[in-house]
Order: structure tokens, then sequence, then C-alpha cells
């Protein structure tokens, strides 16, 4: 029984060792390093290295945009994970349906997955134009063409969030599509 414990041990050791070994020098060490840096103040080339303690972290908990960063983030997440998740469940639910010609839709409702950010960022940049824009043509808000959404402070976060939601909502939809297909249908009735 002992043996047996101790080699399935081993064997889970020996399993996890590569997962182990990227961890560490891609996760593990740079966050130790980072730390440590963080505990010493160094001259502009790196030379000359200064053991000043947790002052600088000190500094930053402290500072004013760092905490304003912090609220702009807590907004950020707010404005997209719920609104992404209800998007990516209800999408999930109506392609499970089994109706005729839902293999399209559920298609289209994926195809954000191979969207990359970069092309997903220039469509949205097209769509928030405020010359050009199809945003412009669609809602008549003088928000959206004087100084236009991407420049307006109070807009620009909510612009980012729906790039981010349509950005992410075609993963989301993969994963809630697939639970959804691991559900036993006798559990429906």
């Amino acid at each position: 029984m002992i043996r047996s414990r101790a080699r399935e041990s081993l064997l889970a050791l020996g399993l996890l060792a590569p997962s182990l070994a990227v961890f560490s020098v891609f996760i593990f060490y740079p966050l130790i390093r980072t730390a440590w840096l963080g505990l010493h103040q160094n001259d502009f080339f790196g030379g000359n290295r200064v053991y000043v303690g947790w002052s600088q972290y000190g500094d930053v908990f402290g500072s004013e945009v760092f905490r304003s960063s912090l609220a702009t983030t807590a907004r950020f997440t707010a404005l997209t994970v719920p609104t992404g998740l209800v998007l990516g469940l209800g999408l999930a639910v109506l392609a499970n349906k089994r109706l005729r010609g839902i293999g399209v839709f559920r298609t289209l409702f994926a195809s954000t997955v191979a969207t990359s950010v970069a092309v997903a960022s220039l469509m949205f940049l097209v769509l928030f134009n405020p010359s050009i824009g199809v945003l412009t043509r669609l809602l008549p808000f003088d928000v959206l063409k004087n100084p236009g959404i991407l420049a307006d402070p109070d807009t620009a976060l909510i612009a980012v969030a729906v790039t981010t939601v349509w950005q992410n909502l075609g993963f989301t939809f993969v994963i809630m599509s697939a639970g959804l297909q691991s559900i036993p249908d006798d559990l429906y009735e």
C-alpha cells in the first residue's frame, strides 16, 4: 500500500516536472526577481544598486495614480466579465437548441475566437471613428460625433469594454456550449 502510494507520488512528480520547470522559468523566477528588484533602487544603467526596503512599494500603493488605475481596472472588469458571461451563456443556450441550420449560427458565434486582438481593435476603431464610423450614423448622440467616443475619457472605457466583450465572446460561447452539450438530455425533462 505504502509502496504503491510512493510510486504514484513519484510518477505524479515526474509528470509534473516539465510543467513545473516551465512555470519556474517563466512565472516563478521573474515574479521573485521583480519583487527583489523592487526592494532596491538602481541608477539609470542599473549599475549602482541600493537597498531601500519596502519604501518604493509604499510610494506606489500610496499614489493617487495607482488608486485611480486600480479603480479603472475594477470598472473595466465589472463591465466585461458579467456581460461576457451572460452573452456567452445566452448564445450557447440558443445554439444548443436542435434547430435546422443552427450550425451556421454556431460558426458565426464562435468566429471571434479566430480573430486576433489587432484585427478586432482595427474593426472597432473604424466603427467608433467620428468621421467614417458606422456608429456615428446609427446613433444620434453628440458624444459619438464630437470629440469621438475614443477621445472622450467618459466613453472610451465603455468602448474598449465593448470591444473586449466582442473579442472574447467566441471563446466564452465555445466553453459554455461544450458545458451545455455535456449535460445529459434526461436532466432537461
